[in-house]
Formats: C-alpha cells, sequence, structure tokens
C-alpha cells in the first residue's frame, strides 16, 4: 500500500475548545498539533487520494477500506450506497404523513404531501432497524426534517420492489475494540463547516459539513448523523443513523493507516469561480470512531465528526 501523509488539524481553532483538546492530550486519545504548524501535504495530495485507488485493503467493516480497518465502503461491490428504483431515481414515494423518527425511534416530524403527488425521499443501501413499539424501518438519507430519518416500511410505496433491492442488513463493527473517553453530541454548530464540501470540486447537492453537525432542524432541534465511513477521498461518507444532541457517544481506539486514532476528512470551499476547489482555513475536519447506545439498548457504530462532540470527561460511557 502506498504511503500517505497525515494532515495536520489545527487544535486551536474554533472547533476545538481548549479544555478538550487538552484532555485529549492527556489522556493519549489523538494527536493534534497547533493550528500554526505547516500541513504536511498540499492541494496536490489531495487531489491525487481523491482519485486513486492504490490505498485500498480489506478490513473489518468491508473490503474495500481506505486509511482504517474500519473506514470501508458501505457494500462490498463498491455498488451505490442508495436504494434505486426499477427505473433508476434515487427516491421512493411514501405515505403522505409518515412519521419520521431518530436513532432512538423518537419522533422528529412526518413527511407532508408533496406539490402535485407523494413525498419522495431515498434511502440508503443495506440499512434497516426494527424501533421499539414501530416495526421495521428503513433510513432516509434525507427528510423534510432536513435531516436523515428512519421511516416504517409499511409507508414505503410500492414496497416489494424496495425490499428487493435494499440488500442485506450493514452494520459497522465494534467487538473487541477499547473503549475511549465518553463524549456528548454538542448543541452547536459550527457555521464555518456548515458550507464546506469533502470532495474537490463537488456540486452544491454533494455532502457538505451540516450532514454530519448538530445542525439545527426543521423541528427546531439540533441532531447530528452517524456515518459507516468517512467522507472524502474514496469513500462516500453514507449516513447510517441519526441522534439528537446530548446523545452519549462511545469512541473506540481504532488506529488508522497513519498511526492516529481518527481519519481526516478535506474541507473544500468555493474559490472565485465558484467551484469547490480551495481548502478550508482547517484544511479537514478529524471523525472518530465509537458507538451510541440507544434508548432501548441497541449499540449503533459508526464514525462521527470531531466538531459535533466533546468529551464528557476521562472516563468511558457508562
Amino acid at each position: 500500500m502506498r504511503s500517505r501523509g497525515r494532515l495536520v488539524v489545527g487544535c486551536a481553532s474554533a472547533a476545538f475548545a481548549a479544555a478538550a483538546c487538552n484532555a485529549l492530550l492527556d489522556n493519549g486519545e489523538a494527536t493534534y498539533v497547533a493550528a500554526d504548524a505547516a500541513p504536511d501535504r498540499d492541494v496536490g495530495t489531495f487531489l491525487e487520494d481523491a482519485g486513486t485507488d492504490s490505498g485500498i485493503f480489506a478490513g473489518t467493516n468491508g473490503s474495500m477500506c481506505i486509511y482504517s480497518a474500519y473506514n470501508c465502503q458501505l457494500r462490498a461491490d463498491a455498488g451505490e450506497d442508495i436504494v434505486r428504483t426499477a427505473g433508476r431515481d434515487d427516491d421512493w414515494g411514501i405515505d403522505a404523513g409518515a412519521v419520521i423518527r431518530d436513532g432512538n425511534g423518537d419522533v422528529l416530524g412526518r413527511l407532508p404531501a408533496a406539490d402535485g403527488g407523494v413525498p419522495r425521499v431515498p434511502f440508503q443501501y443495506g440499512q434497516r432497524r426494527d424501533l421499539p413499539d414501530a416495526g421495521m424501518h428503513a433510513f432516509a438519507v434525507k427528510t423534510s426534517n432536513d435531516s436523515p430519518g428512519w421511516i416504517a416500511l409499511s409507508d414505503i410505496l410500492g414496497f416489494n420492489s424496495f425490499k428487493d433491492r435494499m440488500g442485506p442488513v450493514l452494520v459497522a463493527q465494534s467487538d473487541g475494540l477499547a473503549r475511549m473517553a465518553c463524549y456528548r453530541i454538542l448543541d452547536r454548530t459550527e457555521p464555518d463547516l456548515e458550507a464546506a464540501k469533502f470532495v474537490y470540486d463537488a456540486t452544491d447537492k454533494d455532502p457538505s459539513g451540516v450532514d454530519y453537525l448538530p445542525a439545527l432542524r426543521a423541528n427546531g432541534k439540533r441532531s447530528a448523523s452517524l456515518a459507516f465511513n468517512v467522507p472524502g477521498s474514496v469513500m462516500r461518507g453514507s449516513v447510517i443513523d441519526h441522534f439528537p444532541s446530548g446523545t452519549r457517544f462511545q469512541r473506540l481506539n481504532i488506529v488508522s493507516t497513519f498511526g492516529t486514532q481518527h481519519v481526516d476528512a478535506p474541507l473544500w470551499i468555493k474559490d472565485a469561480e465558484g467551484r469547490y476547489r480551495t481548502l478550508h482555513d482547517r484544511q479537514a475536519l478529524p471523525f472518530v470512531y465509537g458507538y451510541v447506545l440507544t434508548s432501548s439498548g441497541e449499540r449503533r457504530t459508526g464514525w462521527m465528526a470531531y466538531a459535533a462532540v466533546s468529551p464528557m470527561g476521562n472516563q468511558p460511557c457508562d
């Protein structure tokens, strides 16, 4: 596997409170350096990484991984991470008024009727769960709540076609990993990260920082997403669950191919021509690995943006 340099991330930036940085350094949980240190790779290296698969290897969460054995493609065949209709549409008709739920099964809102037709949403491949007292659900990547969320299979129009196309249940692994500190999803966001993209020369429709941060949603509450893989490079940042601010996140001790305990996602902002080709001042957004225990006790494992969480102390979650 070709060696790749690690991107330096500034601990002194607004995303990292001094206390949080000190706790991380004192615990040996991550190696962040001062914001004025020079990055050890440039835009050219990002471009090279973004279009190569020479660093791909088989790992714990899949057969196509990069930077970590837990940062892997959602599908083993590297196929699309959304469930397409027979006509290749990327969304599905839903009963108007269908409930949208978060990872605990709590209601985020309802899908309103669409002008001239039924509401439509895209679904994540291989993501379905039996939510307590609510039945089997599939995970919608975007909803009218301005967030992802779980929607009952019984509310999906053309369900027979959907169930044949959604694939087997895919879950990220956590067995055998040591627990680190306990974190909590923040009740604030970083506005300067919300407009940044994770893919060089992305379109306005491509995922941005807001997809992974505790942004304010249509229901007036903040919530953040758990991802199967870290966005950028050759990964899509596939979102697999969604939780409200205040949710505890148990960080797990993984080691990346850079020797760090996190994986960085490059951040791109618009240049003078309005294209996402300029590196953000922060260069990249670190992602950490761990799990959320839902209110029913189910473990949901994945990657969380470091700017979305804050350590609660030096001990694991209870």
